[in-house]
């Protein structure tokens, strides 16, 4: 990161403010495939019920900011995308592979592609997941 008032040559350089959700603007670009954004102007999106997700989707990842209500069930599944897991708040059981696992506060686990997984939450969670390649799915 480059501190206020400095510059490097060939750098385009953008100064915005991110302390707050914006009204006016919903993507702000700085090139080609990039942009940044407050997480309090992407919509959620409930992709299953009692999961509500906030999708932020790069070209070769996807990063999702979930809310999941208490007692809430993702079914067995497996993906092609390998998913690295952070439970932010709240207790989210999970069977990985046939081992089950209840991650807490601060807890991150890496599902491997096509590893068999499932979830419930416990109580209510916030948790991020991170998924390469992008989840289109998720689009």
């Amino acid at each position: 990161m480059t501190a206020p008032g400095s510059h490097r040559p060939g750098i385009e350089h953008n100064q915005v403010d991110f302390s707050g959700p914006s009204k006016s603007t919903v993507f702000r670009n700085f090139g080609p495939k990039s942009f940044m954004e407050h997480l309090a102007n992407i919509p959620a999106k409930e992709i299953r019920p009692g999961f509500f997700g906030k999708m932020v989707h790069g070209e070769k990842s996807t990063l999702t900011i979930w809310e999941i209500k208490k007692g809430s069930r993702l079914p067995e599944h497996n993906h092609p995308h390998e998913q690295i897991t952070l439970v932010l708040d709240g207790e989210l059981e999970m069977i990985i592979g046939g081992t089950k696992y209840v991650l807490t506060s601060g807890a991150t686990h890496a599902i491997p592609s096509n590893v068999p997984h499932s979830a419930f939450a416990l109580t209510d969670c916030k948790v991020i997941d991170s998924f390469a390649p992008a989840r289109d799915d998720y689009r």
